[in-house]
C-alpha cells in the first residue's frame, strides 16, 4: 500500500496478525498503483512514474523513474507496456525491461485522462470532459482513437466488468452519476443505463451484480444485475460519537433475570403478586445487558466483556466462562452464536460450547467511538452506531457483510418484530421497514415526549419507557400510522419487557414494577389456520387478565370491516383469500388495547398455495412510467391480478399465465395490488394474497422559496442558506447545497431539515482575484429512482485579495481556499506553516512559507476532502 512514507508492504498471510514487511520511500503520495508479479508501478502526480522491485518484500528497491508530462493520474500495465493517464493525454511506456523503461508513444487528448484500463489491444479511457474514449493499442507505438462516447460529460473513474464499462460522471450542475456503457463492440460504445450516486465520488469497484462507489465519508452500493436499470440499494456512512451506559433484565419460564451494576439476580414470578428473589451472584464489572438462552445467561459488561452463567438450576447460577469484548455495549443470542457490539465493531462469538466461547468474526464499522445497540433477526443483524443503522448479512457467520445503512440518528436502543425495526434516538422513535435488507426505509416516527429509555414490542403494540414521564403504549398494527393507546404515569423508568399480559419495568431506586396489560387474546381460528369453505367464520377471544373495566370490544377483519360487540365471539361472512383479524378491548376511560394479529386462509382443500408478492415492494414509491409487477411462481397455476385504489375499489384486473405483469399510464398516487392462483379447468383457488401498497410519484420536489441570510458583521459570512420546499407524495429525502466559483462547482454540503426548513450554514471563499461565487440547491425525493429539482442560482461578486490594498490589519496571516488552491497572504516579518489533514485526522502535507502573497497547490495523496490548518484556523479543501 502507499502512505505518507511511500510504499509499505504488509504480510496478510494471517489476517488476524497483519504486519509490515518492508517500506520504500517515494517522493509523495501516489495517485494510482499497479502490481505485476514482483514489480510495483506507482503514478505520483507531477513527480511521474516510479517502478519498484519487490521480489524481496523486506527490501523494496526503486529501479526506474519516468518524469510526468503534466500530472500522472493513473497507471495500468498490460504485457510489456504501462499505460499512464496524464492531464494532457495517454502515455505509453515500454517496460519490457522494468529497470530501463522508455516512452513508446504519447496520444494527446482534449481533457484529462483520469483513468485507463486495457483489454487485449483496446484501451478504455475515462477522459474527463472528453467523455468515455476507446483507443486502439494494437501498435503501442501508434495508438489512435477508434470511438468515443460523450454522454459522460466529465468521466472520472472507470471499471470494466464483462461487456460493460462502468463510468463515474462527475457533473457540475447535476447529480453525480454512475453510467453503464455497453462495449460489446468497442467501436460502438453505447450508454444503456445510469443512476445518480453520492456527491464527490472518489473510487469505483464492481463485483458480481453490485457496483460500489466510494465517496467522501461513505460507500454506496448499486445493484447492476440489470445494467439498463442500475438501482441504489444502500449507503454506508461514517457516524458520529456518543456514549451512555444502562442496565437490563429479561424474562423466561416465569423467571426474571436482571443485572444491577455488578450483580446478576433471579426472581421467581410464578405468582405475579408475590415475586420471590431466589438467587444473586456478583459480576466482574458493571453490566449493560443480560440475555438468557437455553440453560445459560449471558451478561454484557462495559469494562470487562461477557460473562456466561449456567442457570439450569436458577437458584444456583454457576459461572462457566468469560470472553473479553472491550466496551461491550449490547449483545444478542440466536442459535449457537452470540452477537456483540462495542464502541466501533460488531462481533460474532461461537457459543455452541458455552464453557469455551470463541470469536469467529469481527467487523470494524469504521466509525468514531460511540454508544451502540443491536437486534438480530434471522439472516440479518441490525446495529445502531453513531448516526446510522447498519444492516449486516450474517448468513455466513464467518464473513459478516454490511449490506446497507440508513441515517437514522443516534441509536440508544433497538428492538424489532418481523420486517420492522424500531430505533430509539431518545427524543424520537424511528419505525424502519427492513423487508428488503438492501434498502431499509424509515416509514414512520413517534415522538412520545421526554427522554426515551427503552422499547419493547410484541408485533402489535410498542411499549415506550420514558425516564421521567412513565410508559406509553402504541398500536403499531398499521406501522405507517402508529397510535397511542395507553399511558402509565411514573418516573425513573428504564428497561421494559412484557410477557403473559404483564409489563415489567426497571425503576431506579425501586426495583422492578409490574403492570397488567388489558390485551384480549384470540383463540379461534388458530394462527395460520386453513378453512376449506367460504362463508361464516366464528372468531372467539378471551378477555384481558385482571381487568374489570372493559366496556366492549371491536373486532376488525382485514383492516376494513369493524364489528363492535359486548361479547367475546362473533361470526362473520368471508370469501376466499388470506384474512387477518384483530380484537380491541375498550376500557372505561376510553383507552384501547389490541390483541395480536391472527392470520387464516379460506381456500379450496385441493387448491394451490397462494403466491408471494415480490415487486413492487410493500410501501415503495416509484417514478417510472411502466410498473412491472412480479410474484412467486406457483406450479401449474394460472393467476388472477387486481390493482385497487383502496380495499374495495378495483381499478384493473386480468387473468394471466405468467408470474409477472407490466402496467403503464397510471396516475400518481397510492395503489394496492393482490394476486390469486387457481387451477384450470377445475377452478380450485388459493384465495387472494393480502394486498400490498405502493406509490407512484413522477413529480420532482417543489422549491417554494430560497433565502440567504447574511451576517453583515463579517465580509464573508457566516450566512445561512434556507430552502422552503415541499413534496406532497413520496416526500423529500435529501437536499444538497452546491458552491461554484465562476462556472466550476468545487464544493457540496448536505443540508439539514429543522423546523420545516432545509438549512446550511456556510462562508464565502475569498479568491486571490475577483470571482463570481454561485450557490444552488438540489432536492431528491423518496421515489425510485429519485425525482430531482435544481434551484435557481444565487450569485455574488467577490473581491479577491490584493497585495497592496488588503494587507492584514491585525498582523495575522489571511488565507482562502479556491478548489484545491490555497491563497495565502503573510504579513512582513512573519513565517507560517501550512498543515493539511485527511478526514481521519492524519497529517498528509505540510509546508512553511514566509511573508508575501502565495498561491499554493498542495500535493495531496488522493482525491477527497481535506482540512487546511494555518495559525490555528481550519478550513476545508476539496480535491477532485
Amino acid at each position: 500500500m502507499l502512505g505518507e512514507s511511500g510504499l509499505t508492504i504488509l504480510s496478510i498471510a494471517d489476517l488476524e496478525n497483519i504486519y509490515t514487511v518492508g517500506t520504500s520511500s517515494l517522493p509523495r503520495w501516489a495517485t494510482d498503483i499497479y502490481v505485476q508479479g514482483t514489480t510495483v508501478f506507482a503514478a505520483e502526480g507531477d513527480m511521474g512514474l516510479y517502478i519498484v522491485d519487490v521480489s524481496d518484500p523486506a527490501n523494496p528497491t526503486e529501479i526506474a523513474h519516468i518524469p510526468a508530462y503534466l500530472w500522472f493520474n493513473s497507471v495500468y500495465v498490460s504485457g510489456d507496456y504501462a499505460y499512464i493517464g496524464d492531464d494532457s493525454g495517454l502515455v505509453v511506456v515500454n517496460i519490457s525491461d522494468p529497470s530501463s523503461p522508455s516512452v513508446e508513444s504519447f496520444l494527446p487528448t482534449e481533457g484529462y485522462v483520469n483513468d485507463v484500463v486495457v483489454v487485449d489491444t483496446v484501451a478504455y479511457v475515462a477522459g474527463g470532459a472528453s467523455g468515455f474514449l476507446v483507443f486502439s493499442v494494437a501498435d503501442p507505438s501508434n495508438p489512435y482513437e477508434i470511438a468515443r462516447c460523450t454522454v459522460p460529460t466529465n468521466a472520472k473513474r472507470l471499471y470494466l466488468s464483462n461487456n460493460y464499462a462502468f463510468v463515474i460522471d462527475f457533473l457540475v450542475h447535476e447529480v453525480e452519476t454512475l453510467r453503464v456503457i455497453d462495449i460489446t463492440d468497442p467501436a460502438n460504445p453505447t450508454p444503456i443505463g445510469a443512476v445518480s450516486i453520492c456527491p464527490y465520488p472518489l473510487s469505483l469497484y464492481v463485483s458480481g451484480n453490485y457496483a460500489f462507489v466510494g465517496c467522501s465519508g461513505s460507500v454506496q452500493a448499486i445493484d447492476v444485475s440489470d445494467p439498463t436499470m442500475p438501482q441504489r440499494v444502500g449507503i454506508y456512512s461514517v457516524p458520529s460519537f456518543s456514549d451512555i451506559q444502562n442496565s437490563g433484565f429479561t424474562l423466561k419460564n416465569n423467571l426474571l433475570y436482571f443485572v444491577d451494576f455488578t450483580e446478576l439476580g433471579v426472581i421467581d414470578i410464578s405468582d405475579i403478586h408475590h415475586p420471590i428473589p431466589i438467587a444473586a451472584v456478583y459480576l466482574n464489572a458493571a453490566a449493560r445487558k443480560i440475555v438468557v438462552s437455553g440453560n445459560y445467561a449471558y451478561c454484557a459488561e462495559m469494562d470487562f466483556g461477557i460473562e456466561i452463567f449456567d442457570v439450569s438450576d436458577p437458584r444456583n447460577p454457576i459461572k462457566v466462562s468469560e470472553y473479553p469484548v472491550a466496551n461491550c455495549e449490547d449483545i444478542f443470542v440466536q442459535d449457537r452464536f452470540l452477537y456483540a457490539v462495542d464502541f466501533t465493531s460488531f462481533h460474532i462469538i461461537d457459543i455452541s460450547n458455552p464453557s469455551a466461547p470463541f470469536e469467529i468474526a469481527a467487523l470494524n464499522l469504521n466509525t468514531s467511538p460511540g454508544y451502540a445497540a443491536l437486534w438480530v433477526n434471522g439472516r440479518c443483524a441490525f446495529v445502531g452506531l453513531g448516526s446510522n443503522l447498519y444492516v449486516i448479512d450474517i448468513s455466513d457467520p464467518q464473513n459478516p457483510q454490511i449490506v446497507s445503512t440508513l441515517s437514522i440518528g443516534q441509536a440508544w436502543s433497538i428492538t424489532g418484530f418481523g420486517d420492522l425495526v424500531f430505533v430509539n434516538s431518545r427524543a424520537e422513535i424511528a419505525i424502519v421497514d427492513v423487508s428488503n435488507p438492501l434498502s431499509p426505509t424509515q416509514i414512520a416516527s413517534i415522538t412520545p415526549g421526554g427522554i426515551v429509555s427503552d422499547l419493547y414490542t410484541d408485533g402489535n403494540n410498542l411499549f415506550v419507557s420514558r425516564t421521567l414521564q412513565g410508559i406509553k403504549a402504541y398500536d403499531i398494527t398499521d406501522p405507517l400510522n402508529p397510535r397511542e393507546v395507553a399511558y402509565y404515569e411514573d418516573s425513573l423508568i428504564g428497561d421494559i419487557e412484557a410477557i403473559n399480559g404483564y409489563l415489567f419495568a426497571a425503576q431506579k431506586d425501586i426495583g422492578i414494577k409490574v403492570f397488567s396489560l388489558p390485551m384480549p387474546e384470540i383463540v379461534r381460528p388458530a394462527q395460520n389456520a386453513q378453512i376449506y369453505h367460504p362463508g361464516e367464520v366464528e372468531i372467539i377471544w378471551k378477555s384481558p387478565t385482571y381487568q374489570d373495566d372493559i366496556v366492549g370490544y371491536n373486532l376488525v377483519i382485514d383492516s376494513l370491516l369493524e364489528y363492535p360487540t359486548q361479547d367475546t365471539s362473533l361470526s362473520v361472512e368471508l370469501d376466499y383469500g388470506v384474512h387477518f383479524c384483530q380484537v380491541a378491548a375498550v376500557r372505561a376511560n376510553g383507552a384501547v388495547f389490541w390483541s395480536g394479529i391472527h392470520f387464516f386462509r379460506i381456500c379450496d382443500s385441493l387448491g394451490p398455495n397462494p403466491p408471494i408478492l415480490e415487486y413492487p415492494i410493500n410501501g415503495i414509491w416509484v417514478s417510472t412510467d411502466t410498473i412491472e409487477f412480479q410474484w412467486s411462481e406457483v406450479e401449474n397455476a394460472t393467476y388472477a391480478f387486481q390493482l385497487l385504489a383502496d380495499f374495495d375499489s378495483v381499478i384493473f384486473e386480468d387473468t394471466i399465465d405468467f408470474n409477472e405483469l407490466q402496467l403503464s399510464g397510471l396516475n400518481e398516487g397510492l395503489y394496492l395490488w393482490r394476486v390469486e392462483a387457481f387451477y384450470e379447468p377445475n377452478g380450485y383457488r388459493s384465495g387472494w394474497t393480502l394486498p400490498e401498497r405502493f406509490g407512484l410519484d413522477r413529480t420532482p420536489p417543489t422549491i417554494d422559496s430560497m433565502t440567504i441570510l447574511t451576517d453583515t458583521a463579517g465580509f464573508y459570512g457566516p450566512f445561512t442558506v434556507e430552502v422552503w420546499a415541499s413534496d406532497t407524495l413520496s416526500g423529500i429525502a435529501d437536499a444538497w447545497l452546491f458552491t461554484a466559483i465562476d462556472t466550476t462547482v468545487f464544493d457540496s454540503n448536505e443540508m439539514h431539515f429543522e423546523n420545516g426548513v432545509w438549512q446550511r450554514h456556510i462562508r464565502h471563499v475569498q479568491p486571490h482575484r475577483d470571482h463570481t461565487i454561485s450557490y444552488f440547491v438540489k432536492l431528491l425525493d423518496n421515489s425510485t429512482p429519485s425525482n430531482i429539482t435544481v434551484s435557481d442560482t444565487v450569485t455574488f461578486q467577490i473581491i479577491g485579495i490584493d497585495e497592496e490594498d488588503r494587507q492584514p490589519e491585525t498582523g495575522m496571516p489571511m488565507f482562502r481556499i479556491v478548489g484545491d488552491m490555497i491563497l495565502l497572504q503573510v504579513p512582513q516579518n512573519r513565517n507560517v506553516e501550512i498543515k493539511i489533514y485527511d478526514v481521519n485526522g492524519r497529517l498528509v502535507w505540510r509546508k512553511r512559507v514566509g511573508a508575501g502573497v502565495h498561491n499554493v497547490r498542495p500535493q495531496l495523496p488522493h482525491d477527497g476532502i481535506f482540512f487546511v490548518r494555518i495559525n490555528g484556523v481550519t478550513q476545508k479543501l476539496s480535491k477532485f
